[in-house]
């Protein structure tokens, strides 16, 4: 038997009788990693000193390297042979032990029907699911190596079914299918497969909902249609069921002539959301001297659509329509009038030797005025890496950009003609004003957008995005006001994030809302998780899902994974509206998982954004206390006592809804050790 190094799903390490193998590091398991996915190929020192140390100097990150090798070969004992040292370079030898990446590869690039098989059970998860450094050379690596995985093993599935179809085995077809769209519900390649195995089975009404679920797939998270070859064999049932005399289904709306919209629109969510202004997104032109380039210019677009999509405030036409007009002629302007836009976005690619320039700009149709643009000048490197950086910069200035010109646009209106969403916007611009710092928050500003949003809700009872604003601004009443016996107003966001998840399932924002609310009025754990997830799934890059997701994590025993989804936000957004928020919750979670320097970094440099952050002072005293400085905790708890005069212990026991009472212990031990003894010494003290 051999020593066994699992990396899918997570990481771990094993001896032959199936014990763990302690590795003394994160970085020492990072290592392993990198060299089991180049497992027979020499690495060079210098390489694996970039990846993993690339923040230091060279002679201290060689050094760094050699450490971290030698306390590899140390943990593995007699096993040590895997790795091959030398002066230069460093090898796994893949031979030398079981690596379930080494296996997946080799299998997947097999042709039958049980190396694919093999292959697919190896897939556990993702690669290192959950494993973080702060590194950015191998967190960056990691992403893209974890992306490969993950389409590889959809590919797997895929064809392991297609072998199984053509060896009679549906239900093991059917399986490997079902299986596949659990990993990716968009692989249409999976979609078409079940359906033309229903096709065979003559389960012609099966197929026909399988189509749809794809077609309701698409246009949720990508806005765009099924591909012809889907949409035939689609046709194909059809014409199966009008030749058994059976009712014909309703067939999809591919484009709307009057609007441009794609998909269906019957259902009230679907009408809300296209009663909002439109946003078109123009292919991108590629002006490159390579007519070959193009890909690159139509994969920037396709993602600026797929991303702007997710924000739901703002509905986006499909590719396929803005596509149609890159060859017409008339300006880009009527083409998206013709589509019903009220804005679109234009942009250009090109590319010169080593580097390439993307050039934007946002423009309203109507007026034609052009409301936002920007230039990125890139060197190529990882394209696709550089594409994603440049896709979410371009989405996150769209954005606000957007939401600046129809408040602009709401504001002009004559009060007689406000419509709901006018409401709305106007809120909107009370908030912003109501929130702009946490220790300035002017609740007249929160309680003059509930009423606009009240009558928003009035003229329109169906709008989700009201009644998610309206949840948010309760959730804001609470949060600054802490002291002022918050459950009230925290029912009231649980009460309007409900009924907005009601109206439209996919708003992000009103799943984040009701997930945190859910923590803080009853302890949901889980049942917060779960939304704050739904809120991440349904749009990947807002900022404050992840700030509420690694928030619902802290408090439910997670700090780990609490630092993944705090730390996402500050690499989403490095300039966040609520940083010291972000920061404050980071330090609690390096505090429960005893990094007592990183937490009292976190909480002073949180404190240094906002120095009327209570919740960040409350970290800066618990991690002194711990620390043992105890003058300068008790310095620490006189502040806090100025700037907080009326905590006390009922005030922690609900604004700190742990769920393990380790957690608790670990929190209150730090304010005891910084001289607090309860409600009876802070007014001794303060």
């Amino acid at each position: 038997m051999e020593i066994k190094f699992i990396f899918f799903g997570g990481f771990a390490a094993q001896w032959p009788d199936g014990s763990a193998i302690a590795l003394p590091t994160r970085k020492a398991e990072a290592l392993l990693a990198y060299l089991a996915c180049r497992a027979g190929e020499a690495q060079p020192r210098d390489r694996l000193t970039a990846l993993l140390w690339g923040e230091r100097a060279d002679a201290q990150a060689r050094h760094s390297l050699s450490q971290t090798l030698t306390s590899i070969r140390r943990a593995l004992n007699g096993a040590a042979s895997i790795l091959t040292v030398d002066r230069d370079t460093v090898t796994l030898r893949p031979c030398a032990a079981d690596i379930d990446i080494v296996a997946f590869k080799r299998l997947a690039a097999g042709d039958t029907a049980d190396d694919l098989r093999a292959a697919a059970d190896l897939y556990r998860g993702p690669f290192l699911d959950g494993f973080k450094l702060r590194d950015s050379a191998f967190e960056e690596w990691l992403q893209q190596e974890r992306a490969q995985l993950y389409e590889s093993a959809v590919a797997v599935l895929t064809r392991l079914a297609r072998c199984q179809a053509a060896a009679g085995e549906v239900e093991g077809a059917a399986a490997a299918l079902n299986r596949a769209l659990v990993l990716d519900p968009l692989a249409e390649e999976a979609h078409r497969q079940l359906i033309r195995l229903h096709l065979d089975q003559g389960a012609y009404n099966t197929a026909i909902r399988r189509y749809r679920q794809c077609v309701e797939i698409l246009k949720r998270e990508l806005n765009t249609i099924p591909e012809p070859a889907t949409t035939e064999l689609y046709r194909d049932a059809v014409r199966h069921l009008e030749g058994l005399a059976q009712p014909r289904p309703e067939p999809f709306a591919l484009v709307s002539a009057d609007n441009g919209n794609t998909g269906s629109r019957s259902g009230s969510n679907a009408d809300g959301l296209w009663a909002r202004p439109a946003v078109a997104v123009f292919p991108f032109e590629n002006l490159s001297e390579d007519p070959d380039q193009a890909y690159l210019a139509d994969g920037i677009t396709e993602d600026i659509i797929t991303a702007l999509s997710c924000w739901r405030r703002f509905p986006v036409i499909a590719r396929n329509s803005t596509a149609f007009y890159k060859a017409k002629l008339g300006g880009a302007a009527r083409a998206a009038q013709e589509l019903g836009a009220r804005y679109f976005l234009q942009g250009s690619m090109r590319r010169a030797g080593g580097a390439f320039r993307i050039s934007v700009q946002l423009v309203d149709s109507n007026s034609g005025t052009q409301l936002w643009a920007q230039r990125y000048d890139r060197d190529c490197g990882d394209f696709f890496a550089v594409q994603d950086e440049i896709t979410t910069s371009i989405v996150q200035s769209i954005e606000p950009q957007l939401s600046r010109a129809e408040l602009h646009r709401a504001l002009r209106k004559h009060p007689d003609n406000l419509d709901s969403w006018d409401y709305t916007q106007r809120a909107l611009a009370r908030l912003y004003g109501a929130f702009s710092h946490l220790h300035e928050y002017r609740g007249a500003g929160a309680a003059e957008a509930r009423t606009l949003l009240q009558k928003a809700i009035e003229l329109d009872p169906s709008s989700s995005y009201a009644h998610t604003l309206l949840a948010l601004s309760h959730f804001h009443d609470a949060l600054s006001g802490w002291t002022k016996n918050p459950p009230l107003v925290l029912a009231a966001t649980l009460n309007a994030a409900r009924r907005a998840v009601e109206l439209d399932d996919d708003d992000w924002l009103a799943h984040a809302l009701l997930g945190i609310a859910l923590l803080w009025t009853s302890r949901q754990y889980d049942r917060a998780q779960h939304e704050v997830e739904r809120a991440i799934a349904l749009n990947p890059s807002a900022v404050i899902a992840h700030q509420f997701s690694g928030c619902v994590a802290v408090f439910a025993g997670r700090p780990r994974e609490a630092l993944a989804h705090l730390e996402t936000v500050l690499q989403l957004d490095p300039r966040y509206q609520s940083r010291s928020l972000i920061l404050a919750d980071l330090s609690l979670a390096r505090l429960l998982l005893g990094d007592l320097d990183g937490a009292l970094a976190d909480a002073r440099e949180a404190i240094r954004h906002e120095p009327g952050n209570a919740r960040a002072h409350h970290r800066l005293v618990a991690a002194l206390g711990h620390r043992g400085t105890k003058a300068e905790a008790q310095d620490a708890l006189q502040k806090l006592l100025r700037l907080q005069p009326d905590l006390s212990d009922t005030y922690v026991r609900s604004t700190y809804p742990f769920r393990l009472p380790q957690h608790m212990a670990i929190f209150a031990e730090g304010f005891q050790r910084a001289g607090w003894n309860g409600a009876i010494a802070l007014k001794e003290t303060a």
